[in-house]
């Protein structure tokens, strides 16, 4: 079976360096690949013996990557100061049979001893974000507008519909990652909409904006943990319309499966597009 291993890290300008099956390094180990570790708070009740569970985090992912130079060692560990620069941002990716992933981060220390024989470098990577992002992004589309017209196509006298009107339409969003998840909703009219609500159906929780789009406008909603917020396009203006979401509404969470949504207008449901847009997360690979 073919080895499927792949990993490269990527630095802020966008230079790459693939350290897989590499002909200048051997990979020796990489720490950090598995779920990071969880900080558990618990509280002393008076005389009962243990404790109360109170809360729990999941902290950051260090990255511990060593490698061993090949070939001409000063050449290539320079090639490697110009990737990994301490302090500066840097992204890994890394796939195997089951997962691609990959995860950012700031290159916390780059050290190795320059007189031993067989010279390694041992960089650590911090990464405040613990969880590794999919390569991917999932696409759902739907429409309470349902294509009708197939071909070879016949026309009968009475005539057959182009398209049908279904309220209420669902859709069922998959979550293909280890832990919950944000989600990028993205409305797009397409005639008057008034009032667009996402419902999701599991939870009873919704998300609701007081606003009349036009044609042409587009409302994006961000639910992902440090990225959360609202906007408007139109006529290729962004506008930050956090103040028309509804007081109830809820930033949705995507459970780790299967999740159920559809939405509704107090006009012109049937001129709205609802896309949504998944990264899976996941907590180890």
């Amino acid at each position: 079976m073919a080895n499927l291993f792949y990993f490269m890290a990527k630095n802020q300008y966008g230079d790459e360096m693939i350290l897989s099956n590499s002909p200048h390094y051997e990979i020796l180990s990489i720490q950090g690949l598995t779920p990071a570790g969880a900080t558990i708070n618990t509280d002393t009740v008076g005389l009962t013996d243990g404790s109360q569970f109170n809360s729990s985090r999941v902290g950051n992912r260090n990255i511990v990557i060593t490698l061993k130079y090949k070939g001409d060692v000063e050449k290539n560990r320079i090639a490697l100061y110009k990737i990994f620069k301490p302090k500066q941002y840097i992204s890994l990716y890394y796939s195997n049979r089951s997962r691609q992933v990959y995860i950012e981060g700031r290159v916390e220390t780059f050290d190795g001893d320059l007189f031993e024989q067989g010279q390694k470098a041992a960089i650590s990577i911090l990464c405040p974000k613990p969880y590794f992002k999919g390569v991917d992004t999932l696409m759902t589309e739907f429409s309470t507008v349902a294509p009708a017209l197939t071909f070879p196509v016949a026309f009968p006298e009475e005539g057959i519909p182009f398209s049908t009107l279904t309220p209420y339409a669902e859709k069922v969003i998959i979550n293909e990652g280890d832990v919950e998840t944000g989600v990028i909703i993205e409305l797009r009219a397409r005639g008057l909409v008034l009032e667009p609500t996402i419902y999701n159906v599991l939870t009873n929780e919704l998300f609701s904006i007081r606003y009349e789009m036009q044609e042409g406008d587009i409302i994006t909603i961000n639910t992902n943990s440090g990225e959360k917020g609202i906007h408007l396009t139109s006529d290729g203006v962004q506008t930050n319309i956090i103040n028309k979401v509804y007081k109830g509404a809820t930033w949705f969470l995507l459970r780790s499966g299967d999740n159920i949504f559809t939405y509704n207008c107090a006009f012109g449901a049937e001129n709205l597009d609802v896309l949504f847009y998944t990264t899976p997360l996941y907590e180890g690979v």
